[in-house]
């Protein structure tokens, strides 16, 4: 089990929890590996649900730098959120810059704007936080209600979806 695991919801009703978890992680500068060093991954497999040939697009959520978290306002809520996808993947789906776009997943769809932007990697969609779901843009649609595998937090990326024209 992991350090996320002991999390019931029991404590959660009882107030704030901290995780068991030291502040400064390996301060002792000892891992759980034979030798105790550290050790770099020489190999890292996605989890099933990361490959899935019917939803082509790894979803970055992310907070632009000028935000604090993802703190919008209700005026900021009246426009969709404007996605950035690579040009090669607006043109192969006929999507050209400002279209109205579906992202979807098996888990849903919301609504966006495209913007092209040559910069993006080919296998990203970048989709910014903090739209509400009032405004048809809310990114939590798309994500599962799990756990990451990595950081015990929402698992923004490890989703997966697909792109199409509205």
């Amino acid at each position: 089990p992991t350090l996320c695991d002991q999390v019931t919801l029991e404590a959660l009703r009882q107030g704030p929890y901290r995780l068991p978890a030291p502040m400064v992680p390996y301060a002792d500068h000892r891992f759980d590996t034979p030798s105790g060093k550290y050790r770099f991954l020489t190999r890292f497999d996605l989890p099933e649900r990361m490959t899935n040939s019917t939803t082509p697009l790894q979803l970055l959520s992310i907070s632009p730098p000028e935000w604090l978290c993802s703190e919008m306002t209700p005026a900021d809520q009246q426009s969709l959120a404007v996605i950035r996808i690579h040009p090669d993947n607006a043109l192969a789906l006929g999507i050209s810059e400002n279209d109205e776009v579906f992202v979807e997943n098996d888990l849903g769809q919301v609504r966006a704007t495209a913007h092209l932007d040559g910069d993006q990697r080919r296998d990203t969609l970048v989709f910014p936080r903090g739209k509400w779901l009032e405004s048809g843009s809310g990114v939590n649609l798309l994500t599962r209600d799990l756990v990451s595998e990595v950081g015990c937090g929402t698992p923004y990326y490890e989703t997966r979806v697909r792109l199409r024209k509205s």
